[in-house]
């Protein structure tokens, strides 16, 4: 991240300010115009050391709180992602788990069985192709090409045992 930057580099140009003022103000007799340049010049020096030293500081603090952030932002996109394949895994599994259990109390009427068992393949190619399409924009593709290739809504209501063409 770069180097360490603290407050504690302040005091450096401060006390070379306060010696510099001693110089002019300690002598009885007024100093020379070499003195006085070169008190004035430690000054100015202290002064844009002091200024350099805070924008290096508050440049530092920049880059961490900025690198903070994307690091939160990263963490709060993998989880959402995580919830996402989370409810696309989860839910085809589930509609596949009750079809399976329906068609299993089915065994005495064929036709039942069928339609069951027919859920459950729907139900499987569906998760698969939700799955493929959230993969497809996670690698950097599109939502709408991975609709368009499997022919189903990026988010299509969930169907479950109650709802039309459910078991």
């Amino acid at each position: 991240m770069g180097e360490k930057v603290s407050s504690r580099h302040w005091p450096v140009p401060v006390l070379v300010t306060f010696m510099a003022a001693l110089s002019l103000v300690g002598s009885e007799q007024a100093p020379s115009p070499l003195v006085r340049a070169t008190t004035v010049a430690a000054l100015v020096t202290a002064f844009a050391l002091t200024v350099w030293l805070r924008r290096r500081e508050r440049r530092a603090y920049e880059t961490r709180l900025a690198d903070l952030a994307a690091a939160q932002a990263v963490a709060e996109d993998r989880l959402a992602l995580s919830r996402e394949l989370h409810d696309l895994v989860s839910g085809g599994l589930g509609a596949i788990t009750v079809h399976a259990a329906v068609a299993q109390r089915l065994h005495r009427d064929p036709e039942g069985l069928r339609q069951a068992l027919a859920q459950i393949e729907q139900a499987g190619h569906e998760a698969t192709a939700d799955l493929r399409r959230m993969l497809a924009v996670l690698r950097g593709g599109d939502a709408e090409a991975g609709c368009a290739a499997t022919g189903t809504l990026w988010r299509r209501p969930r169907r479950g045992p109650g709802a039309a063409g459910g078991a």
